[in-house]
């Protein structure tokens, strides 16, 4: 059999539907008075299940289910034609909805949004378009107090030295060191989506430089070094062994049980309710740095946001209704019962940021608190903002035993035919 090298691939895909909006969209919906209209819903599991208890409450729910190879176009054709629903919630994933077709949003809240996410918020004329809802991901080390407690780990941990000096006292207490599910491809990436801004930013000249393809991420030493301590952790045998076959699911289960001691994810867990892993779990940064002055805290931008398509006549209402969902009784409501790092600052009125949120934020001081890389500002510009090149799957790869040369180089190349494609200064 032969296989031929393509140069480019051509077409179209849309991601599924979001679990946790079409939860809220559910729930919503079934509290709000008449019809609500619900598109790009996740026929999950859990999903399917919330629909089943509101029908059980006496809330009627049909829904029709487009193909997801046709859903962007249906929304896209549904602004197009005026024909969308008032307001559209979505996350950052449905970047491709056109500025031209959604309204520019004011209220008090507008002012307020947060360095991290203003820059996903904003059309090229600064215009806020998308209102920041729900929390803001919070990219942080998972621990299991006790477990620490009983292998005589204290904390801070400040770098990676020490942070090895921890492992292999835990895995001298009998406990996995480190949980890594790598067979889902988006949690191995934590460990160095929440810690390599310093690596690109500190010299902002060197961002700027990858931007425009004048150098690779494989010429930043540090970068290189942070990846081979990740690395590291792998070849010096702190892993869990089943860690190509695990899931975030077994990961949390582990760390809860005490089974692992530390486990990178977000300031809340899936599966287990917010009494249960705030007794047993706490939340550091990720010290896979060398030096102390490379320490960063990552908060990324809004998990999900809100739209008002512009040829709407309800526009002004839904304006209001957007203005509503983010006045100070709402909101105050909505982090009591899902309580994350809000995407709003100096609101005059606190939020709920749960035990494992206010943790990791302690460690944060104004030199290291950082967006993901991503979001990050260079002169009031987010210069690597669509420079993923499926970042997840070169750090799945390297966990699986790609050298950190050949994963810097494969992300490059990834991310250099995306600049291409949209005709990137440089590429």
């Amino acid at each position: 059999m032969e296989i031929k090298k393509l140069t480019n691939l051509h077409g179209e895909l849309t991601v599924p539907g979001d679990k946790s909006i079409s939860h809220r969209a559910v729930m919503f919906g079934s509290l709000a008075k008449g019809t609500t209209k619900i598109t790009h819903f996740l026929e999950g599991a859990d999903c399917l299940s919330t629909i089943s208890c509101f029908r059980k409450m006496g809330i009627e729910i049909d829904y029709d289910v487009y193909p997801d190879d046709q859903m962007m176009s249906v929304l896209n054709t549904k602004l197009a034609t005026g024909n969308a629903s008032d307001v559209i919630m979505h996350n950052i994933g449905i970047a491709t909805l056109p500025a031209d077709k959604l309204a520019v949003l004011d209220g008090d809240w507008k002012d307020h949004i947060s360095e991290q996410s203003y820059p996903m918020t904003v059309d090229s004329n600064d215009n806020v378009l998308k209102a920041p809802f729900s929390s803001a991901s919070a990219f942080g080390l998972l621990y299991n107090k006790e477990v620490l407690k009983n292998a005589g780990v204290e904390l801070p941990i400040n770098n990676f030295a020490e942070f090895k000096a921890a492992c292999d006292k835990i895995q001298a207490s009998g406990v996995t060191p480190v949980y890594m599910s790598n067979k889902e491809n988006w949690t191995a990436q934590i460990w160095l989506l929440a810690t390599i801004q310093p690596t690109l930013f500190d010299d902002p000249q060197f961002a700027i430089d990858m931007s425009q393809n004048k150098a690779k991420p494989s010429d930043n030493e540090k970068l290189v070094k942070l990846m081979s301590n990740l690395e590291e952790l792998r070849n010096d045998g702190y892993l869990n062994q089943d860690y190509m076959s695990a899931t975030n699911t077994m990961a949390e289960k582990a760390l809860m049980e005490g089974q692992a001691a530390f486990y990178a994810g977000f300031s809340k867990l899936n599966d287990y309710s917010r009494d249960e892993y705030e007794q047993k779990l706490g939340m550091m940064w990720i010290p896979i740095w060398d030096d102390e002055s490379d320490q960063v805290v990552t908060v990324g931008q809004a998990g999900n946001f809100l739209s008002v398509p512009a040829d709407n006549p309800n526009a002004d209402l839904a304006k209001e209704f957007v203005n509503t969902l983010l006045s100070k009784d709402v909101l105050q409501k909505y982090y009591e019962l899902l309580p994350g790092i809000s995407p709003y600052k100096d609101l005059g009125f606190d939020l709920e940021q749960g035990s494992l949120g206010d943790e990791l934020l302690s460690y944060a001081t104004d030199n290291n608190l950082y967006s993901d890389y991503q979001s990050t500002l260079v002169d009031g510009k987010a210069v690597l903002n669509g420079f993923y090149g499926n970042f997840s799957d070169r750090i799945q790869g390297l966990i699986a035993g790609k050298s950190v040369q050949d994963t810097l180089d494969d992300w490059y190349n990834a991310y250099a035919e995306e600049a291409k494609a949209r005709n990137a200064e440089g590429f």
